[in-house]
């Protein structure tokens, strides 16, 4: 529910050609309690005012000379960010017959001229409402979205958004193919040094491989101990095994702790993109390739050869 202050405080724009009725509708809603009714007599400048103050809804008549409210609508239309919540207009006319034209042309709806005080009012905060619920809606969303596709430890891109960038990758030709690392014993760090310091390490570790490439490649975070890189250009394997290993002796590098330093290691599962990839494949062969490194210990890299046997 959106506080009555608030509603009251909505900033309202009020476009009319005709100075009495702007001020006639600007101290009716002062009347009303609204504290921020601004008005315009030039319809040409609706578009930047929207642009630069945001507006809660805007009022606009629709018969205006020269360039009218459906000229004025479709002009914000045009300005409009599709990602963002709706526009906030409500047209005024004395021509009911117009409705379905007003709707159709963007606006959300109409109030009728003359304008008489309860009518009028109780549209506006209505209006107001309607579009602060959808800021809101739109806020959350935007804020889900990117918790979604950042890590909230490390900020890294996250397995969705990382998903979604070599799927871009691929498309544009420009993979050279994906590494897996996952840090060797890592859980035991995690029982003899606390989670917090287990969380320290994992951020360091993170600024480490984004400074290894800070160009060209895509660092993201899989799970608690697992990253993966995206590394761009020709499908080498000479390039991904380079990368592996700056990737280990970034990560081998001893970590500052109380009394002294802790040392991680790591073992890498390496994926070249082929005329064939898709993401969830490629990074599917690589997590295979980092098994069959385990399997040989600790500190070890290899590349896909082929599905994982026995």
């Amino acid at each position: 529910m959106i506080p009555d202050s608030e509603i009251l405080a909505a900033s309202i724009l009020v476009v009319d050609d005709v100075r009495d009725n702007v001020e006639v509708m600007q101290d009716m809603l002062g009347h009303a309690g609204f504290t921020a009714v601004h008005g315009t007599t030039d319809p040409g400048s609706v578009v930047a005012r929207q642009e630069a103050n945001d507006y809660d809804l805007i009022l606009l008549d629709l018969q205006m000379p020269n360039i009218d409210g459906f000229e004025v609508l479709r002009r914000l239309q045009a300005a409009h960010d599709p990602a963002a919540p709706f526009l906030p207009v409500v047209a005024l006319t004395a021509h009911h017959d117009h409705k379905q034209r007003i709707l159709d042309a963007g606006a959300r709806g109409f109030i009728g001229k003359p304008c008489q005080f309860r009518d009028t009012v109780a549209q506006v905060r209505q209006a107001v409402m309607s579009h602060r619920v959808a800021r809101q809606l739109h806020l959350m969303s935007v804020a889900q979205k990117a918790a979604q596709s950042k890590d909230l430890l490390t900020g890294l891109p996250t397995q969705q958004a990382f998903m979604a960038h070599l799927d871009d990758a691929i498309a544009c030709g420009a993979l050279a193919g994906v590494l897996h690392i996952d840090l060797d014993r890592f859980a035991r760090i995690n029982v003899q040094e606390g989670c917090n310091r287990g969380d320290a390490l994992l951020v360091e570790l993170a600024t480490r491989l984004s400074r290894l490439f800070p160009n060209g490649a895509c660092v993201a975070k899989l799970a608690e101990d697992a990253f993966a890189v995206a590394i761009h250009g020709a499908p080498l394997a000479e390039t991904l095994f380079a990368a592996a290993s700056a990737i280990q002796h970034a990560i081998v590098r001893p970590y500052p702790a109380s009394g002294g330093f802790l040392h991680l290691t790591a073992c890498v599962g390496m994926a070249l993109a082929d005329s064939t990839s898709i993401g969830t494949s490629l990074l599917d062969r690589a997590a295979q390739a980092l098994t069959q490194a385990k399997r040989c210990g600790t500190q070890q890299a290899q590349m896909f050869r082929g599905p994982l046997q026995g």
